[in-house]
C-alpha cells in the first residue's frame, strides 16, 4: 500500500465551524481526562490504563448523562485521542519518551482525525462528505483520487480550515 497525503483549504460555514471547534474541545477534554487518570495511576503505584479500558470508560461516560455533551462528536476522533494518548503513555514508560503535556486550547493549530473505517468519507469532484460535518468544499484541485484512509481537520490560530487526507494511491481507479 501506497498511502499519500494531500492537504486541502476548505470552506466551512457557521455550523460547520460550530462541529469543528466541539469535536476538537471533546478530544481535548478526553485526552486530559484520562491523562491525569492515568496519572493519579501511577502516583498511587499502579499500572497505567491500556487503550482498551480507555475506550471501554469513554464508552460508558458517553452514555452517562453527566457526558451528554460528547454524544454530539464524531466517537471515532475521541478513539483516535486514546490511541494517540496510550501510544505517547507507553513510549513514556518504555523510557523512550517524556510523560505527554495536557493539551492547551491556546495551542497554535488543533486537529482531530476520523478513519473512514466505514467508508464514510466520502470524496465527490471538489467536495468531501465528513461524518457530522456534512458536504465541505475543497478550495484546491485536483480532487484526491484512490481510496481516502482517513482525514484529519485542522484549524489554524488565525481561524483557517485545512483537512488533510490520507489516500491510498494504489486503489486508485484512474491509474
Amino acid at each position: 500500500m501506497t498511502v499519500t497525503m494531500n492537504k486541502f483549504k476548505v470552506d466551512v460555514d457557521d455550523t460547520q465551524q460550530s462541529i469543528i471547534i466541539k469535536t476538537m474541545g471533546c478530544c481535548r477534554y478526553v485526552h486530559n481526562h484520562f491523562l491525569v487518570l492515568n496519572r493519579e495511576l501511577c502516583k498511587e503505584g499502579k499500572k497505567m490504563l491500556s487503550c482498551e479500558q480507555m475506550k471501554h470508560i469513554l464508552n460508558d461516560m458517553i452514555h452517562n448523562d453527566e457526558y451528554a455533551w460528547i454524544r454530539d462528536v464524531e466517537k471515532s476522533s475521541l478513539n483516535e485521542v486514546l490511541k494517540d494518548l496510550s501510544n505517547h503513555l507507553e513510549s513514556y514508560s518504555e523510557g523512550k519518551g517524556e510523560y505527554p503535556e495536557l493539551a492547551s486550547k491556546k495551542a497554535g493549530c488543533q486537529s482531530y482525525r476520523i478513519w473512514n473505517s466505514r467508508g464514510e468519507i466520502i470524496s465527490d469532484g471538489n467536495t468531501l462528505l465528513l461524518p457530522k460535518l456534512g458536504k465541505i468544499m475543497l478550495k484546491q484541485s485536483p480532487p484526491p483520487k484512490g481510496r481516502i484512509l482517513y482525514a484529519t481537520v485542522f484549524r489554524t490560530s488565525s481561524n483557517h480550515y485545512f483537512i488533510c487526507l490520507a489516500i491510498d494511491a494504489e486503489d486508485n481507479p484512474d491509474s
